[in-house]
């Protein structure tokens, strides 16, 4: 893993990025550790006062470089962004620490899909957990006014019948699937239909 050290949030490669922000202590605290204990760091910053800013707090003088980001998978990100925008304010004008922004990221090449076993183990009805699911749906390629609104048709039978609520929670939980867990679903189905048969029977 590869510590990278950059002037902008921009995401500058396809993939998945976490970023969360940290504080200037932590920024400069987590470079000075990746120096100390020889881990791999690559500067990405553009301009040489954010050099100076970071030589400042760590000792360590940033190479310049404005060349292309290349990152690779598993990569970590630390970042520090000038907080506010204006013309030309790196041409000339002095900044220093409480102008910027700080985060602490990692990179991935492909976006982390859990199994659906691991999927359905978490509350799905808890709004946090909601919106993660739409994200993946919606990174997969899904239809999320599809997905909407079967999941406003399970809700709004949630205080009405308990068959006809597990019902919209099945034709739900298939419209996630068919995008998240397309062979899954296949079996899954091809298992309700004996199932079905019987019922049709009696």
């Amino acid at each position: 893993m590869t510590t990278h050290v950059l002037n902008s949030a921009t995401m500058p490669v396809a993939g998945t990025y976490d970023i969360n922000s940290i504080s200037a202590e932590v920024f400069f605290s987590e470079i000075k550790h990746a120096i100390k204990f020889g881990q791999p760091i690559r500067s990405w910053i553009g301009y040489d006062q954010n050099a100076k800013i970071i030589q400042k707090h760590t000792g360590w003088r940033t190479p310049i470089n404005r060349e292309r980001t290349e990152l690779s998978h598993g990569d970590r990100l630390l970042i520090m962004r000038l907080s506010y925008r204006q013309e030309n304010v790196y041409k000339g004008m002095a900044v220093q620490e409480k102008d910027f922004e700080y985060f602490e990221g990692f990179y991935l090449s492909c976006f982390p899909i859990p199994s659906w076993n691991d999927l359905m183990s978490m509350d799905i009805h808890e709004p946090k957990c909601v919106r993660y699911l739409e994200n993946i749906f919606w990174l997969k390629g899904g239809d999320l006014e599809a997905l909407r609104s079967a999941r406003k048709a399970m809700q709004e039978c949630e205080d009405g019948d308990l068959r006809e609520w597990s019902e919209k929670q099945s034709d739900y939980l298939d419209c996630l699937r068919a995008i998240i867990d397309p062979q899954g679903l296949v079996r899954e189905v091809a298992r309700r239909e004996p199932i079905q048969s019987e019922y049709t029977k009696q």
